[in-house]
């Protein structure tokens, strides 16, 4: 990997609980190792981080970024390390306190489906609990038999 776990971890973080202090709270460090991590991780895979409108938001070319985030991802999942879970703002509470066994649980605060819809489309979280119709597109791939 060129980017350790636990810095992009702290990228991902950042960028899906949008501080520093609640990534810090979620990994159990200090504010000051999150920014360290960040600018390791930003340095290794060429990119940049910046807020626009409240969001941070990742800069420069992100192809190493995405096949770091796929490797990080199936890591996790193969080692049953916790998975990263967002819900809508009321539908978060309802099923997700407690946090489910092996889930990471976000901040429940998104009133809006794109940028969700956008941290699980590019491996930020894992899972996200939306409502319908605010769901993303079905996608039905055909096997041979049925063409």
């Amino acid at each position: 990997m060129v980017v350790s776990l636990e810095d992009l971890d702290c990228l991902d973080l950042v960028v899906w609980l949008r501080t520093g202090d609640h990534a810090a709270s979620r990994l159990a460090v200090s504010q000051p190792t999150i920014s360290r991590a960040i600018r390791r991780a930003s340095e290794s895979l060429g990119v940049s981080l910046a807020k626009v409108e409240g969001e941070w938001v990742v800069r420069g070319d992100q192809t190493l970024l995405r096949l770091e985030r796929l490797l990080h991802q199936r890591y996790r999942w193969l080692k049953r390390l916790p998975l990263r879970m967002e819900a809508q703002y009321y539908s978060g509470p309802l099923f997700c306190e407690p946090a489910p066994p092996g889930w990471m649980v976000g901040n429940f605060d998104y009133l809006e489906i794109h940028t969700p819809l956008r941290h699980l489309r590019s491996g930020v979280i894992d899972a996200w609990i939306g409502c319908y119709p605010d769901v993303p597109e079905l996608r039905i791939l055909s096997s041979p038999a049925s063409t």
